[in-house]
């Protein structure tokens, strides 16, 4: 959320590329690995980064082929996606408690 606040303020400092950067390498991955249960740890994280430059790579193919090459935008809608699926996954957004 903090990459979509630093877009959204038009912050061209250098801190914008290393959250982006981090941002983008784990939050995608995390929303598609997180209901796998029972993954080792250094498993889930392997799945979790390939996993987020592979849903990158294939926004950014379909952006380029419909000739709508905008980065910071395409950042923001991932971004945006990812951390809304994470939350409708959330137990406690639900009503459940986590036991």
């Amino acid at each position: 959320m903090l990459e979509v606040i630093l877009l959204a303020s038009d912050n061209h400092s250098v801190v914008i590329y290393y959250v982006g950067l981090l941002s983008v390498s784990v939050v995608p991955g995390w929303a598609l690995v997180s209901p796998v249960r029972h993954l080792d740890p250094p498993l889930r994280w392997a799945l979790v980064l390939t996993m987020s430059w592979a849903s990158l790579l294939v926004v950014a193919q379909v952006a380029l082929t419909l000739h709508h090459w905008h980065p910071r935008l395409l950042v923001a809608l991932v971004m945006l996606l990812s951390s809304g699926a994470l939350v409708a996954r959330d137990p406690l957004v639900r009503g459940r408690s986590r036991a």
